[in-house]
């Protein structure tokens, strides 16, 4: 009176599965473990054995239980057989004492995940040298030599492998653990997971000290996390090369961010273009990049990179007065439009203000232009302001608005919401703010390209955003009218700029 049943603690293998070689160290431990199990768990005798599987390039072990379950029934199984069957294969095995190779208190998964790695192992190995161990074969390729311990980190922890070793081989014996990388020790995924947290913001010593909490064992190093965030250089590299589509008005601006370069900290420049989509009127941050200065090769060679990856002629060029770009749109978007910043034009007219008590009154005369509405209405306006300054002892003031007003109102005769958008730069403030605040974690860059990686994957992620989104920046039937505007207006812009 009893019944005989096999419980596999995994499935998911072929039958046709090759038995399990009894010398392997897996073997050994295996049944080792079923020695020191009691054989007798209530009414329940129980033998262990070990067989293998080979699916693809994985080989795990499976753990089989034989219960002897005395019965007068062996037809019926009662909820009592089922407990004891419980107590006599799972809970054993999920608190049975961890072998030598195990680590830590959860012993389960980091054990299970050991033994399928270590059965990959012995099983390119034994694909390279041609036969399986203690075979005998005339066209073997190498004999084994033994293993050598190698710990990994993974999400359940450190693991230690028993790598197979090779020796009088033809070739190499290089084995490749499943998801990991050619002589990694951290796997894909974790990488991945690193490379994130430092991309959004965690510094690289908040992420070593999270990574040794999670995974146990020494944790990772902080250079180690700049090298993870290093393998997303090709995908933002594409990034930066991908395709322009076709934009209507472009804004040009540049910040600066501590780096070290030629082994001293200076300021670099890091330079961000952001476009309007003529189609959608949605934001597109369209390139960036990064330079030792703002100086005009610098600004040249970022436009001419955005031209050579196809952008069209925009119709406007929103930017501040800086000579760098000035000379660079000069040269390589000849016929473009260019509007200045109005916000960086009243800062600029503070300059030529004698007095501190008139700084906020010139800056309100200043807006009164600005909002003037037209371009007949903003002439007017500009005249009074100008009579006003001269009689206010404000001659220097009046002498270089007169020379440098008309540079503010290329877009003066667009729709009012158009204006708004168009008029000043605060879009690539905006970016700036976002940039620093992320850079400012960091605090100095080791090298020009961490920067760039760096403010690449937060330009992406903002671009996603905005592209995403289903709000336009502009809508595309005021665009049709914005350009209808400024084609009208382009031949007169010219001749004013030439005089």
């Amino acid at each position: 009176g009893c019944k005989l049943l096999s419980v596999k603690l995994k499935t998911e293998f072929p039958a046709s599965a090759p038995a399990w070689r009894k010398t392997s160290p897996e073997g050994r431990e295996s049944r080792h473990a079923g020695r020191a199990t009691p054989g007798i768990y209530g009414n329940a005798a129980v033998q262990w054995r070990t067989t293998a599987c080979h699916d693809g390039n994985l080989k795990c072990s499976v753990i089989r239980g034989i219960v002897r379950l005395p019965t007068t029934k062996p037809t019926i199984m009662t909820e009592q057989d089922k407990i004891t069957i419980f107590d006599a294969i799972i809970n054993p095995f999920l608190c049975h004492t961890p072998s030598p190779g195990a680590q830590g208190s959860g012993y389960l998964f980091p054990e299970a995940l050991r033994r399928m790695l270590n059965a990959s192992l012995s099983a390119q190995c034994d694909n390279h040298i041609g036969c399986a161990k203690h075979e005998r074969s005339v066209n073997r390729n190498g004999m084994r030599n033994g293993y050598k311990p190698r710990t990994i980190l993974t999400s359940t922890g450190e693991i230690t492998l028993d790598v197979p070793q090779v020796r009088n081989s033809a070739t190499p014996f290089h084995p490749v653990i499943p998801g990991f990388e050619q002589g990694a020790r951290i796997d894909r995924a974790l990488n991945l997971s690193i490379a994130e947290m430092y991309l959004q913001g965690v510094s690289t010593r908040k992420v070593a000290k999270v990574m040794k909490e999670l995974c146990g064992g020494h944790g990772v190093s902080a250079a180690y996390v700049s090298q993870c965030a290093a393998q997303l250089d090709e995908l933002f590299e594409q990034w930066r090369t991908r395709p322009q589509p076709l934009i209507s008005h472009l804004f040009l601006d540049a910040t600066y961010i501590k780096t070290r370069l030629n082994n001293r900290v200076t300021d670099c420049a890091v330079f961000v273009a952001v476009g309007i989509e003529a189609e959608t009127g949605k934001r597109i941050v369209l390139g960036i990049s990064t330079g030792i200065s703002e100086a005009a090769e610098h600004w040249s060679a970022f436009i001419q990179s955005l031209l050579d990856r196809g952008m069209n002629t925009p119709l406007t060029v929103t930017s501040d007065d800086h000579k760098g770009i000035r000379t660079a749109l000069a040269r390589t978007l000849t016929g473009t439009l260019w509007q200045r910043c109005q916000f960086h034009f009243q800062q600029n007219a503070q300059a030529y203000v004698t007095s501190a008590r008139y700084k906020g009154i010139a800056a309100s005369h200043i807006r009164s232009i600005f909002n003037a509405g037209n371009r007949n209405m903003a002439k007017l306006v500009t005249q009074n302001v100008l009579a006003t300054f001269r009689e206010d002892g404000q001659d220097k003031l009046a002498d270089w608005l007169e020379e440098n007003i008309e540079e503010c109102l290329t877009i003066i005769d667009c729709p009012p919401n158009v204006q708004r958008c168009l008029r000043t730069s605060n879009i690539m403030e905006c970016i700036n703010r976002q940039l620093k605040r992320r850079t400012n974690v960091v605090s100095i860059f080791p090298s020009e390209a961490s920067l760039l990686r760096l403010v690449t994957a937060k330009a992406m992620d903002l671009s996603d955003e905005w592209e995403g989104s289903s709000k336009t920046y502009i809508t595309p039937e005021k665009l049709r009218q914005t350009a209808e505007v400024l084609t009208a207006a382009a031949p007169q812009s010219r001749e004013s700029n030439a005089a």
